[in-house]
């Protein structure tokens, strides 16, 4: 499916603004042994649009993500939120890449990671074990982590002038 995380540009007086949504769509990709789980919305919550903004303006305080996070949390996301609820276990981003506004951050986590818990939420953070929460999902069907299960996590953000 492609992702449909769309900004906006528009002109008012004079100055450009930006406008994100905070629930893009099927933009996290979740695949447990090499096979596709399940894919869903995320909500980019308010340290994140704050971040983002800064990454967009160049600014040098930006801190984009470089790291994501698993959870046994199932409350629904909301827009305050500063922590991943229940966070069990983080890693660094293993890949990042960009192509035609199209951002993708890719993380693993191997049968020796996070084992004996039933992970249910995931999060993009720009530190290792602090850092400000960007994004979170929480899974619509959860995973019981094994030394048999690997997982591997997309999060995917399109930006275009749509």
């Amino acid at each position: 499916m492609k992702p449909r995380h769309t900004i906006q540009s528009c002109l008012r007086t004079g100055t450009p603004h930006i406008w994100v949504p905070r629930y893009p769509r099927d933009n996290v990709a979740v695949w447990v042994n090499d096979k596709l789980w399940e894919t869903g919305h995320n909500m980019i919550v308010n340290t994140g649009l704050a971040e983002f903004a800064l990454v967009q303006a160049g600014d040098a305080a930006a801190d984009p993500p470089t790291y994501m996070a698993i959870g046994t949390g199932s409350t629904a996301i909301m827009a305050g939120d500063t922590t991943l609820e229940s966070e069990v276990d983080r890693v660094a981003i293993a890949s990042t890449s960009a192509s035609s506004g199209i951002v993708t951050y890719k993380a693993f986590w191997g049968q020796n990671d996070a084992n004996g818990n039933t992970i249910s939420n995931a999060g993009l953070f720009n530190d290792a074990s602090a850092g400000d929460l960007f994004a979170a999902y929480v899974l619509s069907s959860t995973i019981a982590k094994t030394t048999s299960i690997s997982l591997t996590i997309t999060w995917t953000i399109t930006l275009s002038d749509a």
